[in-house]
């Protein structure tokens, strides 16, 4: 080992250029790896933090009994789980007037886990006493202090205490809380649990049901919490696969969708991407640094050193540049993740990481805001990360030199010790015809062998391959996140206007929304008016009967389910009657599936359209409607009870219409939290039209919603304020201030699209350094052929020429290759966006001034890659390059 150590120490202190190569290499790989992987690290902490601050700091929560209160009072130590914490809620009674409020009573534990901090006075001690948050004072139209009264469902209650508003707040739920003693009407209590978070969840669970005998499904879970901290059991890749292939039928989708959502929160495919990045880099520089070494392991082989003595000489070689470069390359990668880190922290930072959904004030989201950057702002250096990529490369090292090792040994030392091993010198024309002798020797000397040829193409290819399929998944992501913003986000408009109707179909006058228009600050109000309503489905036109299932089973308490047979077979679903303006029903182009929205034609024959439900795989075919077709509507006729119309009781008055479907979408917009909506994102379908048509057919005056867009100019602050005057008659009317959460959520659209650039360049300039090396290689090793060329008169010039007709071949040849793989691959990509990650745009094309700038780049390199090295040949004398030895520096 003493001997391998001197000899691989001449090597390196002898040739200098290749050990600065090779040590430049490692530390690029070592920083990408090291500091990618603290990023990463450092994101999974900060979104932790950030969804405990945001949905409170608990792991799951139980139905409260007295067989469990009394064990959890008792404490002691438990072999199958350790609890750390626990609180109470109790649900006193939930009240309609003057809006929808849930009347709680909390202990201080629970006030603790959900950060429900107490700003002012203090907890009611009696049942005349009340406390609220800042959210629900301002809808209510509480100005007053501590002592002021306030009027619930005609009982007289003192504010005794304000609370900091809770971050995760339902749309449109306001709570009040009262006095432990106070009368429980809803029989609904919860325990609060956290679990200590070393052991795991999932265990600690199946302990806590098993001691306490309760059912997993009685439990709710913190999921935004819990999936940082591997809450849930993960199936095997063997019973996935059965699942997969055994029991749906060979479903690969089934397949990736699963893998997909057993795998760790996002970045940890990125690591893998920059490991094979990396992996490429090294394999390519000290490939080009063995290949050097040949002559001299073909010496050691007739002196008798076996495979075994020279592939512990490569190794340690390579042992020795990797070690020597990794920790500069670590610290250097740490420092300068660390120095951007404070920019660039929301790259892997989860959806809602920063972004308030909830109607808060302006000070209150600035707050939570800087809370939830400060709680990302820690940089984390993952060791782990570090130390898991260094023994991944040090396994690449051996599989380089077990590779490199075979070809030695099915090689003589002769020809190892030959110049150039990729020329057979065998007898073979190789001018025929008119083709210069000069262009077929320079065009033989630059063939490296079938094998390497081809490899040297698709290595040019590659590159650019990635590149051009990573800017079609940045195109559609950038198009997904911005019709999500509008749709699912429900953050289509910088300020919303909701009215929490109670148990009266109200609505917004027009004169309002008129008004509101008119303020400055505003650009645009768009109305949006709703009904509750039903498709009535002929049997077979619902084509997927166990869609609802689940569905109908949690909303049965709040309508009655959502899907329901028939008579006659078929099916009726409950659904969303929405009147859009013709500007919002325009913006529904970016969604359509099928058939033409024109809101004056729709206007003039009555037509509507029909917003689409998704399921797990993207797909909307649930029924065998189309546009063109007819499509039967169930609605209410005249005034009654909301929660009646919505559960569709038969004791009331329903009337059914006939429309025309004009166009098929995969979304909606604006939704109407009174009807069928789970925050911001639809549980059924929805029927769309203009809302001069919901007027005429339904008599539907006025609005649900308001979606109100600010000048760009405006200041938010005092145009929210202006509209909130406005609004302030209006009894039930909440506004909802979205500007600072759009911003947010625009400025981690940024940082992520420039940080998948980037690495989309990385892995482009990957290939070419690959070919480039080889390439350059591959002229150096010819040097002494290109001396007897120019020996022979063939001038400088001419030669260069040569070699650059043989680059614009490479470059062809890989030009072809890598659109042909481009096309392929960005179908593949195109069916993993839509039905793996449920794109809502997977299909917009790579412009066609990218592509031409990546063959353009491709030309570039080959064209660099050949000419440089040749430049520097034809700087070296002839006698001295007829004369060299092989691969002296």
């Amino acid at each position: 080992m003493k001997t391998i150590c001197s000899f691989v120490r001449q090597n390196i202190g002898y040739y200098k250029r290749d050990t600065a190569a090779c040590l430049a290499a490692v530390i690029f790989v070592a920083a990408l790896l090291s500091g990618t992987g603290s990023l990463l690290y450092s994101s999974r902490l900060g979104n932790l933090e950030s969804n405990r601050l945001i949905y409170g700091d608990w792991n799951y929560y139980a139905p409260k009994t007295e067989t469990l209160m009394q064990g959890l009072r008792e404490g002691g130590r438990h072999p199958g789980y350790d609890l750390v914490s626990y609180g109470c809620v109790e649900m006193k009674k939930v009240l309609t007037q003057p809006g929808r409020i849930t009347l709680l009573y909390g202990d201080e534990n629970y006030f603790n886990m959900l950060h429900r901090e107490l700003l002012e006075g203090s907890y009611p001690q009696n049942r005349n006493q009340v406390a609220m948050d800042r959210y629900t004072l301002r809808n209510l139209g509480i100005t007053g202090g501590l002592g002021t009264q306030v009027e619930l469902d005609g009982r007289s209650y003192t504010l005794t205490g304000i609370l900091k508003d809770r971050w995760a707040t339902a749309v449109g739920t306001m709570e009040a809380f009262v006095s432990e003693d106070t009368p429980e009407e809803t029989g609904r209590a919860f325990v609060f649990l956290r679990f200590a978070e070393k052991g795991g969840l999932h265990s600690q669970q199946e302990a806590f049901c098993a001691e306490y005998g309760l059912q997993p499904g009685q439990m709710g879970e913190n999921e935004p919490v819990n999936r940082y901290l591997g809450g849930s059991r993960k199936a095997s890749l063997k019973t996935l696969w059965r699942e997969a292939f055994v029991e749906r039928g060979a479903d690969i989708t089934y397949l990736l969708l699963q893998l997909k959502k057993q795998s760790g929160p996002a970045g940890g495919g990125i690591l893998l991407l920059l490991g094979f990045f990396g992996a490429i880099v090294l394999y390519s520089v000290f490939g080009i640094t063995i290949r050097k070494r040949l002559p001299q392991y073909g010496i050691l082989r007739s002196i008798g050193v076996g495979d075994v003595g020279i592939s512990q000489l490569i190794f340690t070689e390579l042992a020795c540049f990797l070690l020597l470069g990794w920790i500069p390359g670590f610290l250097l990668g740490n420092l300068t993740v660390k120095a951007l880190y404070s920019r660039f922290n929301t790259v892997f930072l989860s959806k809602g990481m920063g972004v308030s959904r909830e109607a808060l004030s302006l000070p209150e989201a600035e707050e939570l805001l800087q809370r939830t950057a400060s709680a990302a702002q820690a940089f984390h250096v993952s060791l782990w990360a570090s130390v898991s990529c260094l023994l991944s490369l040090l396994l690449l090292l051996l599989l380089i030199t077990l590779l490199f090792i075979q070809r030695i040994h099915q090689q003589e030392a002769v020809e190892l010790r030959r110049e150039n091993h990729s020329i057979k010198y065998a007898r073979t024309t190789c001018a025929l015809r008119d083709q210069s002798p000069a262009r077929a020797l320079v065009s033989r000397l630059l063939y490296p062998g079938r094998a390497a040829f081809f490899s040297l193409i698709v290595s040019l290819a590659i590159g650019g391959v990635i590149f051009l399929c990573t800017d079609y998944v940045i195109i559609n992501t950038r198009l997904h996140d911005e019709r999500a913003l509008k749709s699912d986000d429900g953050l289509g408009a910088d300020y919303q206007v909701l009215l929490e109707t109670g148990e009266q179909m109200d609505s917004i006058p027009e004169e309002t929304a008129r008004g509101i228009a008119a303020l400055p600050g505003v650009e645009r109000v768009h109305t949006v008016s709703g009904l509750p309503c039903q498709i009535l489905f002929a049997p077979g036109e619902f084509l997927w009967q166990d869609y609802f299932t689940e569905v109908n089973r949690e909303y049965q308490t709040f309508c009655r389910g959502i899907e329901e047979k028939t008579e006659d077979g078929g099916n009726a679903v409950k659904c969303n009657l929405l009147g859009y303006d013709a500007d919002l029903l325009t913006q529904l182009e970016a969604f359509l599936l099928e058939g033409q929205i024109d809101p004056y034609k729709m206007q003039e024959e009555n037509m509507v359209i029909l917003s689409a439900i998704m399921d797990g795989q993207g797909n909307y075919d649930s029924t065998a409607k189309k546009a063109g077709d007819t499509i039967l509507l169930k609605v209410p006729a005249g005034q009654g009870p909301l929660s009646q119309y919505r559960s569709f009781s038969a004791n009331l008055e329903y009337e059914t219409r006939e429309f025309t479907i004009a166009a098929i979408v995969s979304r909606s917009l604006t939704k109407d939290p009174n009807l069928y909506t789970a925050n911001t994102t639809d549980i059924t379908y929805s029927i769309l039209m203009t809302a001069q048509q919901l007027q005429e057919n339904f008599g539907v005056r006025g609005s649900s919603v308001l979606s109100i867009i600010k000048e760009e100019n405006a200041e938010a602050a005092p145009t929210a304020d202006a509209i909130r005057e406005k609004i302030a008659s209006l009894p039930g009317c909440l506004l909802k201030d979205y500007t600072r959460a759009i911003e947010q959520r625009k400025l981690y659209l940024r940082q992520k699209m420039f940080y998948y650039y980037a690495l989309a360049l990385l892995f482009f300039l990957a290939g070419l350094l690959h070919t480039g090396n080889s390439l350059s290689h591959l002229i150096f090793s010819r040097r002494h052929e290109i001396g007897i060329i120019r020996a022979m008169g063939i001038s400088d010039k001419r030669l260069l020429a040569l070699t650059a007709k043989e680059a614009l071949r490479y470059a062809f040849l890989s030009s072809i290759l890598m659109l042909t793989i481009t096309a392929a691959a960005t179908r593949a990509a195109s069916y993993i966006l839509s039905h793996i990650y449920l794109y809502l745009s997977a299909s917009a094309p790579v412009p066609p001034s990218t592509i031409a700038a990546a063959l353009l780049t491709t030309l570039a390199a080959a064209l660099l890659a050949v000419t440089l090295p040749t430049l520097r040949a034809l700087k070296t004398p002839i006698l001295t390059q007829i004369n060299r030895q092989r691969n002296t520096p």
